[in-house]
């Protein structure tokens, strides 16, 4: 992967406004494939409308860790030959250059810095944009997308995940039974990571657990995740809880009352 300064605003406007793009349905008004020496397979569908520079990218059989994500990025001309390039935001880098391709040949690159050599193919049939853009979404509501663009937090996530542990352990004791718990990173995003206590806004959600344990029957998986407003679901066995900015405070009270109510 090969790490460039966005020089156009077509590439700075993609990467300020992720999230609001994201949102929207895309279709695709063309596919190009290209391929490399050892089985290597890039799929380039342009996003309607073309003069928004926009475009999905898969690889395939590379290896790493980009191989099947549909990614969603900005197209840019580099360099003295303005080579035509795919750039987007990958572990907190919002330079991070894919490929770079001039009259059907070029260089593609991956994160782990893998590179390689790629060649126009074909055109991708209609059935492909389709499939392509249809994997797209199912990864945004996944957070598949979500984690690849996130920085790291290594210390954080071990500081949390040990707060965590203590938690959870003092719910089980109280309401017997084994369950797990999981912040739900992808949903948890780097502005809310640098400047929010994880910990603090998530656990209400095991403290006030502890106190209601009835609703808690069936249960085996409590998972957390930041929002703009308070939310509590089950899904099968799983618990749900989106949390705020503000969970220290409100968390507790509206988890709460949300299980002495019963959940949807």
């Amino acid at each position: 992967m090969r790490l460039v300064e966005p020089r156009s605003s077509v590439v700075v406007g993609w990467l300020l406004c992720v999230g609001a793009a994201a949102a929207q349905p895309v279709q695709l008004t063309a596919v190009k494939v290209f391929v490399g020496k050892e089985g290597q397979r890039l799929e380039l569908g342009f996003l309607e409308p073309r003069s928004g520079k926009q475009a999905l990218v898969r690889f395939t059989g590379t290896g790493s860790e980009v191989d099947g994500l549909v990614v969603r990025g900005a197209l840019d001309e580099q360099g003295a030959e303005r080579h035509d390039a795919f750039v987007t935001r990958v572990h907190g880098s919002d330079g991070a250059t894919f490929f770079r391709i001039k009259e059907g040949q070029g260089t593609a690159w991956v994160p782990g810095g893998q590179s390689f050599s790629v060649k126009f193919l074909e055109l991708g049939s209609p059935e492909l944009g389709k499939e392509l853009a249809a994997r797209h979404a199912e990864q945004l509501e996944s957070g598949a997308l979500a984690l690849l663009a996130k920085k790291a937090f290594p210390h954080l996530v071990k500081k949390y995940d040990d707060k965590a542990a203590a938690a959870l352990q003092e719910l089980n004791q109280a309401c017997g039974g084994k369950r797990s718990f999981t912040y739900d990173w992808a949903f948890i995003d780097d502005e809310v990571m640098e400047n929010v206590n994880v910990a603090d806004v998530c656990l209400p959600l095991l403290s006030a657990g502890k106190r209601a344990c009835k609703a808690l029957a069936g249960v085996t998986t409590l998972r957390c995740r930041v929002g703009p407003s308070f939310g509590l679901r089950r899904e099968g066995d799983a618990l749900l809880f989106t949390t705020t900015t503000k969970g220290k405070a409100d968390g507790a009270a509206f988890v709460q009352s949300s299980l002495e109510r019963g959940t949807p």
